[in-house]
């Protein structure tokens, strides 16, 4: 499960972004940003057993990166400061196109997800794959309700990569992102302070 935030002062169009992407996390927990430090985001993420966070950053109005961190015990004691958050890596976007703008239906309702790769090689491909695997590692779905598996479609445009979605019956739905650069966390990468 991860919490799944924004950078402050949210666009609308990343707030409506981060509503589509929390959707497509099974048990995610979304909550607005707000005055949140990292440290006040750990401290949420911790209250509902979250095992990572997720953050969603604007550029020139836009969903510009996606942050991914996650949540590691470094002490036996039972405080805020026995916990870190561990750099998972970070998606540059060029694009992203919103469920409702490409007028398909949300992704909700998503008990697993697979990766497509067949038409993916180049290196940010091997890193995109990379990075969502682990993510997918860390997601657990416990719940009874949710119906469907969730295929992760990735393409090679040019020289970036697209991202699609669709469901398990061969739906499509959900948003598009053009990623133009991944890159992945190492054991020396940590939070920012604020």
């Amino acid at each position: 499960m991860f919490l799944i935030t924004t950078s402050r002062r949210p666009s609308r169009r990343t707030r409506s972004f981060l509503k589509e992407f929390s959707l497509i996390l099974p048990g995610s927990y979304r909550v607005n940003r707000g005055k949140f430090s990292f440290r006040g985001l750990l401290s949420e993420a911790l209250v509902h057993n979250c095992r990572g966070i997720i953050v969603i950053n604007t550029y020139k109005g836009n969903p510009g990166s996606i942050d991914f961190y996650i949540i590691k015990k470094v002490s036996e004691e039972e405080s805020l400061d026995s916990y870190q958050l561990d750099f998972l890596g970070k998606i540059y976007l060029a694009g992203v196109v919103l469920a409702r703008e490409r007028k398909s239906p949300l992704c909700a309702g998503v008990r697993n997800i697979e990766i497509e790769t067949e038409r993916c090689f180049s290196e940010i491909c091997k890193r995109l794959i990379e990075l969502i695997t682990k993510i997918i590692s860390l997601i657990k779905d416990t719940s009874t309700t949710n119906k469907y598996t969730l295929y992760i479609i990735l393409e090679e445009r040019k020289d970036l990569v697209e991202l699609r979605m669709r469901t398990s019956q061969r739906n499509v739905c959900g948003f598009v992102l053009r990623i133009k650069k991944v890159i992945l966390g190492n054991k020396d990468a940590r939070i920012p302070s604020t």
